[in-house]
C-alpha cells in the first residue's frame, strides 16, 4: 500500500512508484503482445507475397541465363560460372545466311577458358567465288585486324551452296589485362562486298582464362 508521503515524493520528483513501475510495464508487455502477433502474421504474409512476386520476375529469366551456362574450375579448385555464349550477329541478304557468334570457351590444346569467333557461313551459287572474313578491331587501332580468313569458289552440287564454319580465337592477353574489340563478319562476293552490324565486347585475363562481355562500361 503505498503512503502519502511516498505519493508526494513521486510527484516531487517525477519518477514512478515502484508499484506503478511494475503496473505500466505489465501494461506494456500485454498490449506489446497483442499487437505484434498480428503484425508478425501479417508481415509474414506480406514478405511471401513479395517472394513470390520477385521469385515469378526472376525465375524465367534465371532459367533462360542458365540454358546456355557452364561451370568450370578456375585455380584453387573453386568452381566458376559463365555464359558460354556473349554475342552474335548475322547478316541475311539474297543467296547469303551467315552468323558470327562470340563465346568464352575451352578449346583444343588450351586447358584455360578462351574467348573465340565462331562463323557459320552459307553461300549461293551465284554468290560465288567469294572472301570471307572475321575482322576484329581496337578503337584504339586505325586498321583492323582479321581472325580468320576463307576462300571459296565451288557449290556443293546437291545443294548448289558452299557452307564454311571457323573457331577463331582472339589474341592472348598478359595477366589481368583487358581489351576491347569491335567484332563483325566481312564478305567479298561476286556481286559485291556486304558486312554484318558490328559486336563490341570487352576481353579480360583473369585466373580461370579469358572472360568476354558485351555489357561494360566503355
Amino acid at each position: 500500500m503505498v503512503s502519502d508521503r511516498e505519493e508526494r515524493l513521486a510527484s516531487r520528483l517525477g519518477t514512478p512508484l515502484r508499484s506503478e513501475r511494475a503496473a505500466a510495464e505489465r501494461n506494456w508487455r500485454a498490449i506489446s503482445v497483442a499487437i505484434a502477433a498480428p503484425a508478425r502474421r501479417g508481415a509474414g504474409t506480406l514478405r511471401a507475397i513479395v517472394t513470390t512476386v520477385a521469385l515469378a520476375a526472376i525465375v524465367p529469366a534465371a532459367l533462360g541465363w542458365w540454358q546456355g551456362a557452364r561451370v568450370d574450375v578456375a585455380s584453387g579448385g573453386l568452381p566458376v560460372l559463365y555464359r558460354e555464349e556473349v554475342a552474335r550477329t548475322e547478316i541475311a541478304a539474297a543467296a547469303i545466311e551467315a552468323t558470327l557468334v562470340i563465346e568464352q570457351k575451352h578449346i583444343e590444346g588450351d586447358a584455360r577458358l578462351r574467348v573465340v569467333g565462331i562463323t557459320d557461313v552459307r553461300l549461293g551459287a551465284d554468290r560465288l567465288p567469294a572472301i570471307i572474313e572475321l575482322r576484329f578491331q581496337r578503337p584504339q587501332d586505325d586498321t583492323y585486324g582479321v581472325l580468320a580468313h576463307s576462300e571459296v569458289s565451288d557449290p556443293r552440287r546437291a545443294t548448289g551452296t558452299t557452307r564454311t564454319l571457323y573457331e577463331a580465337p582472339f589474341p592472348p592477353l598478359a595477366a589481368r589485362e583487358q581489351a576491347t574489340y569491335r567484332v563483325w563478319l566481312h564478305l567479298e562476293t561476286s556481286v559485291g562486298s556486304v558486312d554484318s552490324p558490328a559486336v563490341v565486347i570487352q576481353v579480360t585475363d583473369r585466373p580461370e582464362g579469358q572472360r568476354a562481355s558485351d555489357k561494360f562500361e566503355p
